[in-house]
């Protein structure tokens, strides 16, 4: 899995903490176009004098779980929601919520479940 680190993503003038390549992203496959994730560190505020080492983690970390499989629990404007049922609508503090600097690390069983069964994660019996 690449992990890309730039100083900030920009897509149509907006900027984002990070893009991964797909829900779920490539996988078991090594340097192949869109196999990995891009996270910038302008919007953790590192090049500042106040870099947040911690919403770089939940960032690579809330990329990560798109890599590997998950969407936002709720979209901009809590419009869209994921389809599993036991995840959250509206703000909260779980790590795939769409807004930067909610994420808290919280994931919901059946959220675990989707990353358990990615390829990635998931080890030959």
């Amino acid at each position: 899995l690449d992990i890309v680190v730039t100083e900030s993503v920009v897509i149509d003038q907006i900027p984002y903490a990070g893009v991964a390549s797909g829900i779920p992203g490539a996988v078991l496959t090594r340097r192949v176009p869109f196999g990995g994730m891009v996270v910038g560190l302008s919007l953790a505020g590192f090049g500042t004098d106040q870099p947040d080492s911690e919403a770089l983690g939940e960032t690579i970390a809330h990329e990560l779980g798109h890599q590997l499989g998950l969407w936002h629990t709720s979209e901009r404007g809590d419009t869209r929601h994921d389809p599993l049922p036991d995840t959250p609508t509206g703000p909260s503090p779980n790590l795939m919520y769409w807004t930067f600097g909610a994420q808290a690390g919280v994931l919901t069983t059946q959220q675990g479940d989707v990353l358990r069964r990615n390829p990635w994660i998931r080890h030959p019996e």
